[in-house]
Formats: structure tokens, sequence, C-alpha cells
């Protein structure tokens, strides 16, 4: 043996009393224990990591959604209105009757000195005398008439020296002679109905109207000389001539 070999030493681990009996198989033992190369290292494989309790994934519960309970609309009690016996239903307005605008134009008129409803000029006439009743007066024909007046007439009078003009619509209704009061009643109830805001006056021979404004409008209706005939008059009066 080289000093290198000498200087290795094998431990070989001293048999136990029973090795020591059986020299065979104990010279067997000390020649594999001095020839059995070093074993070979074996990587053992790692072992895996136990995965921690946090890293384990727990799983949700999915929440389950619940049936939210649809509400039910709630029907609502219609208000009875209840009429109140003591209310009158109106009735609607009759519309105007034939007279009744006839009348309206004959006011809206009036505001001009009946200047629209002059026609040709049919006289003039002077006052003569110290108790003439008029300075003088032009009359013209009418060219507006209504419910049922066969002519009419428009006069212009001058009463003194001044320039105040009154002008007068003359309506003429001709009826046969039997017939001129019943004409004269239908007259006299019909401008009753219209000339709710004036002031009245009766006479034997005429009934009037007046009313207390700027053209001191006045309505006369009154029966002619002439029998069968029934005149109806619109008076206004100014301050200066409107033509």
């Amino acid at each position: 043996m080289t000093d290198s070999d000498n200087q290795k030493e094998v431990r070989i681990r001293k048999p136990s009393a029973w090795w020591r009996k059986t020299p065979i198989i104990y010279s067997l033992y000390i020649l594999t224990a001095c020839h059995k190369p070093a074993p070979t290292p074996v990587a053992l494989p790692k072992p895996s990591p136990t995965p921690s309790p946090t890293a384990i994934a727990t799983p949700t519960a999915t929440p389950v959604a619940k049936a939210s309970a649809t509400p039910v609309a709630k029907a609502t009690a219609t208000p009875v209105v209840t009429p109140d016996p003591t209310a009158v239903p109106t009735a609607p307005s009759p519309p105007p009757s034939a007279f009744q605008q006839g009348m309206a134009r004959i006011f809206t008129a009036s505001e001009t000195g009946f200047r629209g409803f002059r026609g040709k000029l049919k006289r003039t006439e002077t006052g003569t005398g110290p108790n003439a009743l008029f300075k003088s007066r032009r009359i013209y024909q009418g060219a507006f008439t209504f419910a049922e007046a066969t002519s009419a007439e428009l006069e212009e009078v001058y009463y003194r020296q001044g320039r105040h003009p009154v002008y007068n619509y003359h309506l003429y209704f001709v009826t046969p002679a039997m017939e001129s009061v019943q004409k004269w009643d239908e007259l006299q109830q019909q401008l009753e109905s219209v000339l709710k805001d004036f002031i009245r006056d009766r006479s034997s021979r005429y009934v009037s109207w007046r009313r207390n404004d700027k053209l001191q409008t006045a309505i006369l209706l009154s029966t002619s000389d002439s029998p069968g005939i029934v005149e109806l008059q619109i008076h206004v009066a100014f301050q200066s001539p409107q033509w």
C-alpha cells in the first residue's frame, strides 16, 4: 500500500460478536466494505409547498336575486261631482234678431251723423218768421232700411245761427190702416228689448227713449197724420258738421 493509501482510513464499523464468530462472512464483509464505491447522492424531489389555508380559493356564494314584489297600482276613487241643486243651468243666448242687427247698424252709423246712409238730396228748406222751428234743413234719401220699413230719409237740421247740426234718420212703415196699430205694438216691443239702458217717455201720439250721452241720442216712435204710416226716428246732435 502506498503512503496515500495509508493515509486513507477506511472506517469499518466493528462487527458485532455475531460477525466475529463467522470468519467467512466476516471476510466478505471486509472486502465489500473496502471496494464499495461511495454512494452517489440522489437528488430527492423537493416537496411541493403546501398551499396556505388563505391561498385556497374559497368558493363565493353567488347571490340569489330575490324576487321583488311588483307594486300593484291602487285604484284611485274618482270624485263624483254632485250638482248644486241651487245652480240654474244658463241657456245659451239666442242669436240677435234681424231687428236687433238693424238697430246695431243704426247706432254705429249715428256716430258719424249717418254719413254712410246719406243718399240723393231731395230738398232744402229754410225756416221763416220769428217762431220758425229751425233755421235750415236738408233732406236726403235714406240708403238703409230694415224690419220691413218701406222707405227712409236722412235729415240735417240747424236750429240757430251756430254750426251745431242735428241729424235725424227716419224709417217709415206703411201698412193697411187696420194693421197700423198692430205694427205699432210690434215695433214698440222690439224697441223695448233693445233700448234697455234708455229712459222711456210716453204720450198718446208717440213713445220716446233717450240716453244721456254726448250725442244726446233719442228714439221716437210715432204715427203719421196719414193713416197707415208708422214712423221710427233716431236723433243725434253734434257740435260741428259731420259731412
